[in-house]
C-alpha cells in the first residue's frame, strides 16, 4: 500500500520506542489548518500535523445553540469550522470566535418517533461526520430526510459550497430494496477518486430488517454504487457498517470497512460465512476485493461481538489494525485479503473490554478507544506486531486524536461526557482535564483539531480550546496563552 509515514508526535517518544517513522511535530509556518474528514485524513490517522508550541489549554469559545445535537466530528479548513446537526442543518463558523458565518437546511429531519427504534433524539438528520473536498471547496453530508405527506424517510447526499452554503449536489442514496426507516447513516464520510464513500447500518436496537451497505457516489453527480452484505440464512438482517470513524481509504484508492454481525431469528444460529462481522476491502466503485474474518467468526457473530464497533486503521507496511467488541486487536495483511486474510498478529487489548469509535496513529503508536480507557500500542512494522504501552483514565472512552504533542480524548459518562483529557503520548499520564461547557451526546464522540485549537461537539453547540500557538503567529495573537512545557 502506498502510504506515507505518519509524522511523529515528538522525538522523545520515538526514542523510547526506537521507531523509524519519526518526523517533525509541526509543518512550515503559514500552512492552512485542514481537518477535512473524520480523524483528519482518508487514512483516519487522527493526527494534527501543524500544531505549534503547546499552551495551557483554555476555552476559547462556545458557539450559540445550533438548534439540534451534533453527532459527528467538527471539520476545519482555514479560518472556519463546520458542523452538521441531527436537525439537518449544516453550519460554517468562524474558527477564532465561534460566530456563525452561514447555515443551511438540507431537508426536514426524520422524527425519532417515526422510526422503529434508535437512540438519536429528537430527530434524525445528518448523523455521520461530513467530508470536505478541498479541491472543489465543497462539503458533503448524508441527510436523513422526512416526507410528512407520505410518512416516508429518504437518505440524500448533499453538497454545499464552502463559501456560502450554496447547494451543488442533492441525490438519493438509499440502497435498492432497502427500508430507509431501518437504516442509519452513522459512519463518517470519506473521498476516493472523485467519489464520496460512506456506510449504512441499522438503528440502535437492530429492530427492523436491513443489510449493511457500503455506498460510493460521484461528486459530479450520477448513479451511486453499492455493496450490500449478502446475509446468509437463517439470518435475514444485519451486517451493519456503523463505526463512527467510517470507511478508510488508502493511497491506492482501496476502501476498508468493518461490518457487523448477522441477526438470526431468536433461538437460531448462523454458520455460513457471508462477509458479516468482518473487514472488507473494496474499490472506489464498491466492488468487493477481499475480506478478513476472525478465527471465531461464528461464535462471535452469534453473540453480538461484532468487529464494526470500530473502524479499520491502515498502517505503514501494508497492514490494517482492527479491534471491535471483543477487545482483541488484529493486524491484517491488506495484500492477503483477496484470498480471505488471516491475522498476521493478534492480542487482547482494552483490558478485555471493547473498542468503539475510531483509532489514531502517530509516531509509530496506535491509539485506540476502549470502553475501559484509551490504550496506546507500540507498532513494530518490521516484526508486524504491536505491544501495549499504557491505558489512560478509565472513563477516557472517546476516539483519541493527537495534537500539540498530547493525546486528546472525550471522557465521562457515555451520552453525557463532560471531560476533555490531554494525555502524555509516552506514558498516558493525564496532563490536563478540561470540564466541557456542555455534555457530548455522541456515545463515541471524538474531538478534532486545527490552527492551534481542539474542537468538540458539545451537545447542540461547538466548543473550542486553545492548545497551541501556531507557527508564524505572534504571541498574544490568534492563540494567546502561556506556553506549557510540562503540564498540570
Amino acid at each position: 500500500m502506498a502510504r506515507l509515514p505518519a509524522q511523529a508526535g515528538g522525538g522523545l517518544l520515538c526514542a523510547l520506542l526506537a521507531c523509524q517513522l519519526a518526523g517533525p511535530l509541526t509543518q512550515a509556518a503559514g500552512s492552512e489548518p485542514a481537518w477535512t474528514t473524520y480523524h483528519h485524513d482518508p487514512l483516519r490517522s487522527g493526527e494534527d500535523p501543524e500544531a505549534g508550541e503547546r499552551l495551557v489549554p483554555a476555552l476559547a469559545w462556545q458557539s450559540s445553540n445550533l438548534g439540534a445535537p451534533i453527532w459527528g466530528q467538527p471539520l476545519v479548513l482555514g479560518g472556519r469550522v463546520y458542523a452538521a446537526t441531527v436537525g439537518d442543518q449544516i453550519y460554517a463558523l468562524d474558527a477564532a470566535t465561534g460566530a456563525v458565518l452561514w447555515s443551511r437546511s438540507v431537508g426536514a429531519p426524520v422524527p425519532s418517533s417515526a422510526l422503529p427504534c434508535g437512540d438519536i433524539f429528537p430527530t434524525v438528520g445528518v448523523v455521520g461526520t461530513p467530508v470536505i473536498d478541498v479541491s472543489t471547496q465543497v462539503i458533503y453530508a448524508v441527510a436523513d430526510t422526512w416526507d410528512p405527506s407520505r410518512s416516508e424517510a429518504h437518505h440524500l447526499l448533499v453538497g454545499l459550497r464552502l463559501a456560502n452554503g450554496e447547494q451543488v449536489l442533492r441525490t438519493p442514496v438509499d440502497p435498492p430494496g432497502a427500508d430507509p426507516k431501518a437504516l442509519l447513516q452513522r459512519t463518517a464520510l470519506n473521498l476516493d477518486q472523485g467519489r464520496v464513500v460512506f456506510g449504512f447500518g441499522g438503528n440502535d436496537g437492530d429492530c427492523a430488517k436491513y443489510r449493511g451497505a457500503l455506498v460510493t457516489v460521484p461528486e459530479a453527480g450520477g448513479a451511486s454504487s453499492q455493496w450490500q452484505v449478502p446475509i446468509a440464512a437463517p439470518a435475514e438482517t444485519g451486517g451493519g457498517i456503523w463505526a463512527a470513524s467510517g470507511p478508510a481509504v488508502d493511497g491506492e484508492g482501496h476502501i476498508y470497512a468493518a461490518t457487523g454481525n448477522p441477526n438470526p431469528p431468536s433461538g437460531q444460529k448462523v454458520s455460513t460465512y457471508d462477509y458479516s462481522d468482518s473487514v472488507v476491502k473494496l474499490d472506489s466503485s464498491a466492488n468487493l476485493l477481499g475480506s478478513f474474518a476472525t478465527p471465531n467468526w461464528a461464535s462471535e457473530s452469534n453473540s453480538d461481538r461484532d468487529l464494526s464497533s470500530a473502524g479499520p486503521e491502515p498502517l505503514p507496511g501494508g497492514l490494517l489494525f482492527q479491534a471491535g467488541k471483543t477487545g482483541i486487536g488484529y493486524l491484517i495483511d491488506e495484500a492477503g485479503m483477496a484470498s480471505g486474510a488471516h491475522a498476521v498478529y493478534s492480542q487482547q487489548v482494552c483490558g478485555g473490554s471493547g473498542s468503539f469509535g475510531g483509532d489514531a496513529f502517530a509516531g509509530g503508536v496506535i491509539y485506540i478507544p476502549c470502553t475501559s480507557g484509551v490504550q496506546a500500542l507500540a507498532y513494530n512494522q518490521a516484526a508486524r506486531t504491536f505491544t501495549p504501552m499504557w491505558r489512560g483514565p478509565g472513563d477516557s472512552f472517546g476516539g483519541p486524536i493527537v495534537s500539540a504533542g498530547l493525546v486528546w480524548s472525550i471522557g465521562g459518562v457515555k451520552g453525557e461526557a463532560t471531560k476533555l483529557y490531554g494525555l502524555d503520548p509516552a506514558s498516558g499520564a493525564t496532563r490536563y482535564t478540561e470540564t466541557l461547557p456542555s455534555p457530548v451526546v455522541d456515545h463515541f464522540g471524538s474531538p478534532s483539531a486545527g490552527g492551534g485549537r481542539v474542537f468538540v461537539a458539545t451537545g447542540s453547540s461547538l466548543a473550542a480550546y486553545r492548545v497551541a500557538q501556531p507557527l508564524g503567529t505572534p504571541p498574544g495573537g490568534a492563540n494567546p496563552g502561556a506556553p506549557a512545557p510540562g503540564g498540570t
